[in-house]
């Protein structure tokens, strides 16, 4: 396999630092590519970007030490696919004079679509495809990049071969893909693969903060900010990403983006707006109830608000108007002398860290970890706190509360609840909180009453049980 490393410390030249610093690339038999060294040197001081073959002018901006780790990491994974005869069977160990761009383009590709060029497969036989956005694309644009460059300076002698036509490409891919299964033994082959644990997804080992964890956590946030973030992931549900993105100043100007697009942050062509509070306009979309619908005397309880959640997708929000009055309270004192105090004449979102600028998503969590150390003190006890947490404590505290309101009103006592009746009194309320939280699925929400059953019914089951337990016992002695 293809690997990479550094010039040893103390063979580095000093005048050369800049060079030495980058790592080398060697294939499998120890060999130093030169070519592709020099592609790695180039392409990591920036000198050449993906996609581009012509060397670019001296003193374009060096990459960092991770974008420098991801570009050695995608050549090498592609210079070991070369390598490895049961990737192409029918080309064989590949060098790079046989590279054409169909390799890359299709059976590179395919191998990783396919779930087959991964460590899991190797190691369970179990097919997982690559992230395309995050891994594929990436690995494919560098490997083109690099090829683009070595046949544009004559490095790699260039072969006039006609490309095979589809089916023959076609076949290729075929024998590869009977290649990589017949090198996994066949008890892996026929053994189905275990189901991945996703504890995002999957709530159910998550117990709802309590009241008393609650409130410890609200009193050891210093931030106010980052209380009104807690109120809104307790209030409404929203995922982190949510909250940063969609709290937006009725009255401020600021550059949008298209109305498809997923973030609300500045744009260079974009167009300057003044944010308003309106349902209708979708590039509105995340700015908040305006203070003239808010502290209206016949206000309602909540007030709906539009946001952009995962993708470009696109729900209303209900928001206690209570809430929002405490939030254009804090807008008028303390957010205006958080802004004078950094010098900082106006900002167009509504939640703002302690340097005066956009409260992030790291702001967030790490403000909560902090809190979450010192409650955890003061109570002596473990708290499991995320924002993620606090959007499933919502999620189970608007189900609890809707289940057991609609069992008092039928006259039944909450405590004494069946299965059959809780799934009654749940399909309404389930269906509400599919909505409020995004979910595209109801399997998705339905995570959330398989939690209550496990704790409100299963509590009944387990007293039964331990009756029966003790009779036995009894008989026993």
């Amino acid at each position: 396999m293809a690997y990479f490393t550094w010039v040893p410390q103390e063979t580095r030249i000093k005048n050369l630092r800049d060079i030495t610093d980058i790592p080398v690339l060697f294939d499998d038999n120890h060999t130093y590519l030169d070519e592709v060294n020099l592609y790695v040197q180039l392409r990591c001081r920036g000198r050449i970007e993906l996609n581009q073959v012509s060397v670019g002018q001296i003193g374009i901006k060096r990459k960092g030490a991770k974008s420098i780790l991801a570009i050695c990491y995608r050549l090498t994974n592609f210079f070991s696919w070369l390598e490895t005869e049961t990737a192409h069977p029918m080309q064989g160990v590949m060098t790079l004079g046989d590279v054409e761009p169909w390799h890359i383009n299709l059976m590179y590709r395919e191998a990783m679509v396919g779930g087959f060029w991964t460590q899991e497969f190797w190691a369970t036989g179990n097919q997982e495809p690559l992230n395309m956005a995050t891994t594929i694309k990436m690995r494919i644009h560098e490997a083109n990049t690099c090829m683009d460059f070595l046949y544009g300076e004559g490095l790699v002698p260039w072969k006039s071969i006609t490309e095979p036509d589809l089916p023959s490409q076609q076949r290729s891919v075929a024998a590869a893909k009977d290649a990589y299964l017949n090198t996994i033994p066949h008890l892996l082959r026929i053994v189905p693969p275990p189901l991945k644990y996703n504890r995002r997804k999957d709530p159910s080992d998550w117990s709802p903060l309590t009241p008393v964890e609650l409130r410890a956590i609200y009193r050891c946030i210093a931030s106010t900010s980052i209380r009104f973030a807690m109120l809104l992931f307790l209030t409404t549900g929203l995922r982190l990403a949510e909250v940063v993105d969609n709290a937006l100043v009725h009255g401020e100007l600021m550059n949008l983006r298209a109305p498809g697009e997923r973030h609300h942050r500045p744009k260079r062509d974009g167009h300057q707006y003044q944010l308003r509070y309106d349902l209708r306009d979708d590039k509105m979309i995340g700015v908040l109830p305006s203070p003239e619908m808010v502290f209206k005397p016949d206000a309602p309880l909540f007030i709906y608000y539009r946001i952009k959640g995962k993708g470009t997708k696109i729900r209303s929000i209900p928001v206690l108007t209570v809430l929002l009055r405490h939030m254009w309270r804090w807008f008028v004192s303390g957010r205006t002398d958080l802004l004078a105090a950094h010098s900082v004449e106006s900002s167009p979102y509504f939640l703002l860290n302690e340097r005066g600028s956009h409260l992030n998503e790291w702001n967030i969590s790490y403000g909560l970890r902090k809190a979450k150390k010192t409650a955890e003190e003061d109570l002596a006890t473990s708290i499991h706190l995320t924002p993620h947490v606090l959007r499933h404590t919502f999620a189970r505290v608007f189900l609890e509360a809707n289940i057991l309101s609609a069992a008092e009103n039928a006259g039944l006592d909450p405590k004494k609840l069946t299965l059959d009746q809780i799934e009654e009194f749940a399909l309404g309320p389930l269906l509400s909180l599919k909505d409020l939280l995004g979910h595209a699925l109801l399997k998705d929400t339905m995570t959330y009453l398989r939690q209550f059953v496990a704790t409100w019914v299963g509590f009944q089951y387990l007293k039964v049980f331990a009756q029966a337990l003790g009779e036995t016992m009894d008989d026993l002695a």
